[in-house]
């Protein structure tokens, strides 16, 4: 089996898998075994997360399609795309690509350090994530946290607001020096700082390095603190802080906030601790990524747009992962983040893309696969066969590319929208 396992400073142990791959109790490799508490461990977190990120079978786990970030206070787990799995050198490569892939997308500001610059040891892509969410927390904590006023309901010794007469008898017939008031208070305990505290919170038992736990203490102190998560769980949910431009300056610590906090139920208990999923579907980022690059070299007389989307039957709609217009004709990509077993694409694959070019009206279909090999040819197009005694539609190709997302030196392709336009232009 194909699995890359490393030690991790203390003795929280970092096993390096790849995605859809199956870890099995005693699985044992570069002198580290998968042992039944570790197993232990992954089954308590799954009782949280649900199948969502990985299913557990007799005495194995078998990931999904996601990459990232597994941990527990047994284990650590690295999930790599499957895509390096015949190149074991690419796994001390793949941290920095998925970051270089995170800033690509937007999810990560440029100016947030990389991993080559900080370290790449095994199990450091955790302390990347953390110490990205800090220096947002950091940076709002200097400009000032957002405030917001708020009711409250008090029994003081000054007249502040208006008196509360029902409370005012019951609790001071014979304390005539205090008053019972409701009033307006302006604080930091806005939703948005809230929400930010609990994933801060949620964070604070991972096996991280102490300058990390040193800054985490400060900014929990500075931050205040939800009494229970329905306090933050409305703002969390509901996403409007994605559209409000006063939350500009909060959008980046709230993405990863939310990120953090996506599969922690509101009921969950204060203290108690099981474990965290820091992940990322790579389908979505591979159709997000290429998305990103191909806006980026698209030449001005050409439109890409995401997610169109179309009736089929009923219910059922027809959603292609991205179009490309131009004058010289219009193009339907599919992007399929797997590894084909041969050069060929399914048929169920083929009479997807058929169906996107007549209903989208395109004249190509573009199947996009993750290339794994520099030898293996880019792609190639072939022209779908007419419908018999049917002249009268238009004919339409299919092209097969497959995309260089990392180069020969382990590093993100940024070029790979050019690489993509050029490979249309030729199917014209």
């Amino acid at each position: 089996m194909s699995v890359s396992m490393q030690a991790m400073e203390g003795n929280l142990t970092v096993f390096r898998v790849y995605e859809h791959e199956v870890l099995r109790v005693g699985a044992a490799l570069d002198g580290l075994t998968f042992s039944q508490r570790h197993f232990d461990s992954l089954v308590a977190l799954r009782g949280k997360l649900g199948d969502r990120y990985f299913r557990i079978g007799h005495q194995s786990v078998r990931f999904r399609q996601y990459v990232g970030i597994i941990s527990t206070p047994q284990v650590c787990i690295e999930i790599l795309p499957k895509t390096d799995r015949r190149r074991p050198r690419r796994a001390t490569h793949w941290q920095q690509v998925l970051v270089d892939m995170l800033r690509a997308c937007h999810f990560v500001r440029h100016e947030i350090p990389g991993i080559a610059s900080l370290d790449n040891r095994p199990g450091y892509l955790l302390d990347w994530y953390v110490d990205m969410f800090l220096r947002e927390l950091e940076a709002l904590q200097r400009n000032g946290l957002l405030h917001t006023y708020r009711e409250r309901s008090d029994n003081q010794r000054v007249w502040k607001g208006q008196i509360q007469f029902a409370q005012q008898i019951k609790y001071n017939h014979l304390h005539k020096e205090r008053f019972f008031t409701r009033y307006h208070e302006f604080s930091e305990r806005h939703p948005a700082n809230l929400m930010l505290s609990a994933a801060l919170k949620s964070l604070q038992h991972l096996p991280l390095v102490p300058d990390l736990l040193a800054r985490m203490r400060y900014l929990m102190r500075c931050f205040p603190s939800a009494a229970t998560p329905s306090e933050w769980g409305p703002f969390h949910r509901d996403l409007a802080w994605l559209r409000d431009r006063h939350m500009d300056r909060y959008r980046q610590a709230l993405t990863i906030a939310h990120h953090i906090l996506q599969d922690r139920q509101p009921d969950i208990r204060s203290g108690v601790y099981t474990g965290l999923a820091l992940l990322f579907d790579m389908n979505a980022l591979f159709e997000e990524y290429l998305y990103r690059q191909l806006l980026r070299w698209k030449p001005a007389d050409s439109e890409v747009e995401r997610q169109l989307s179309q009736v089929f039957w009923g219910q059922h709609r027809l959603r292609p992962d991205l179009v490309i217009t131009t004058p010289r004709g219009r193009w339907v990509l599919d992007t399929k983040w797997r590894v084909p077993d041969s050069p060929q694409p399914t048929a169920e694959e083929l009479r997807q893309i058929y169906v996107y070019c007549d209903y989208f009206r395109a004249e190509h279909g573009v199947l996009i696969y993750p290339r794994t090999d520099h030898r293996q040819p880019a792609g190639r197009s072939l022209p779908f066969t007419p419908i018999p005694g049917l002249s009268s539609i238009p004919a339409r190709t299919c092209q097969i590319q497959f995309a260089t997302v990392v180069d020969q030196d382990g590093r993100l392709n940024l070029e790979l929208g050019k690489t993509i336009f050029e490979g249309l232009a030729g199917i014209e």
